[in-house]
């Protein structure tokens, strides 16, 4: 049995990168999983290689209409919701002097509003689970900061601010936040922000590479399961060194 047996998640931004390796670890681990996406086409044809246990929806993280829909499917498919990771993002480097406020905007809603609607439209399912977790996935720059990425930082900090606050508000009532904040990861993201730059990126890293998005997911694994049961309003930094010094 694995650690997550009998569990439901809802996984966001699920269609690649880091949000693949959770929902095939989650799946792994015996969650049933309902990964949500608007990368469609991707999202589909992944989910097609699992069983049951693995679904897919179309999915904005901007629209409260699409995230009342994906918990509807969810629940409406596995009974259930237990665990939230809220993981859709987008990359965010973007010079101050060509960031419109429409951008900032879009980044903002995207990473810091998303998970915000996404809590507020689950949570009847998750205080009902008495058993509950939220991962929110946030990023080093919600610890310090990198030039040309003010509305991605700003928004990332967001999301520590947010989890914290929440997590204050609900253990009482059986769910439990966290957030984890990942370095450089080998995603098609990462190569779409830095390009060319990648490798020199990853090898001035202390550990001397970029992460294996499957190295991050198996820290989000661990918090959305009962073997984190004490473990309350942390940010739990996975970076490979980044942010030591």
């Amino acid at each position: 049995m694995g650690e997550l047996a009998g569990k439901v998640a809802l996984i966001t931004g699920a269609a690649r990168g880091l949000g693949w390796a959770m929902a095939e670890i989650f799946h792994r681990e015996g969650a049933s999983v309902m990964a949500s996406d608007v990368l469609v086409d991707q999202g589909l044809a992944l989910a097609g290689t699992y069983d049951e246990r693995m679904a897919f929806i179309e999915h904005d993280v901007t629209s409260e209409a699409q995230w009342a829909a994906a918990v509807e499917k969810t629940v409406g498919t596995y009974g259930k919701l237990d665990i939230l990771v809220n993981n859709a993002g987008l990359h965010g480097v973007h010079p101050f002097e060509a960031t419109t406020p429409e951008l900032w905007d879009h980044l903002l809603r995207v990473m810091t509003t998303g998970p915000f609607l996404g809590v507020r439209v689950a949570l009847p399912y998750l205080l009902e689970s008495g058993e509950a977790a939220i991962v929110n996935i946030a990023s080093t720059n919600a610890i310090g900061g990198m030039a040309q990425t003010s509305a991605y930082t700003a928004a990332k900090h967001g999301v520590l601010g947010f989890s914290r606050s929440l997590a204050l508000e609900y253990i009482g009532r059986g769910i439990r936040v966290n957030a984890v904040c990942p370095g450089g990861m080998e995603t098609a993201m990462l190569h779409e922000a830095f390009g060319n730059q990648i490798e020199t990126f990853g090898a001035q890293l202390p550990i001397g590479r970029l992460a294996d998005p499957r190295e991050v997911a198996e820290m989000v694994c661990f918090l959305a399961s009962a073997r984190a049961s004490y473990v309350v309003g942390a940010t739990i930094v996975v970076d490979g060194g980044l942010t030591v010094g």
